[in-house]
Formats: structure tokens, sequence, C-alpha cells
């Protein structure tokens, strides 16, 4: 569950990233036509600064799901390595309780075969 958030939010890094690189470009373009022609309508220097806006706030995204993400990462890794050492574990824990399971059997005959006798 945990590594599907984690390709989630990756998919939204990716799709951020994109959306960056376009907002990048047409604020690269905008500043051309702006330097080009010299005094820009009000439409485009309104535009221009709501472009540079919205790049700034997915920039912010973009960290922020960077961060999710690493943080994600970690703590996947962190349950592997808890669950690699349950795993380890287990055939241990196996053969005691297989040992104590023949040990209880055994006493449990023998109180049985005092209590007939």
């Amino acid at each position: 569950m945990a590594e599907e958030k984690s390709d989630s939010l990756q998919q939204e890094v990716d799709a951020l990233k994109e959306k960056v690189e376009e907002m990048t470009l047409d604020l690269d373009i905008l500043r051309g036509e702006k330097e080009e022609g010299g005094q820009a309508s009000s439409t485009t220097s309104v535009e221009f600064v709501q472009l540079e806006k919205q790049n700034e706030r997915l920039k912010e995204a973009l960290v922020k799901l960077r961060d999710v993400t690493t943080e994600e990462k970690l703590e996947l890794t962190k349950r592997l390595k808890d669950a690699e050492k349950v795993a380890a574990d287990v055939p241990g824990l196996t053969a005691k309780f297989e040992k104590y399971k023949a040990e209880v059997l055994l006493w449990s005959s023998a109180a049985l075969f005092a209590f007939m006798s």
C-alpha cells in the first residue's frame, strides 16, 4: 500500500516537473516577447505575473512532493528491513514451537498414563 502511494506520488512529481517546464517555457517566451515589443499590453503583463506566480507555486509543490516521496521511500526501506528481520527469525521460532509442542504432548501423555495407573 505504501509502495502504491509512493508510485502515485512519483507520478505526481513527474507531472508537476512537466508542468513547471511548460510554465518556464511560457515564461521565457513572454519575457522574449516583452523585450522585443518594448511596451507590452496590460493583458500580457498580467499573464506574465500570473505565470510567474503559478511557476513559483508549482516549484514549491514539486519540492514538497519530492520531500514526501523521499520520506515514503525511507519508511518503506525501514519496514522492509524490519520484515526481513522477522522473516529471518521465523525458522528458529518454528523449531522452538515444535520442540515445546512435543514436550507438552510428552508431558500430557505421561500425566494421562500416571492418572490411569
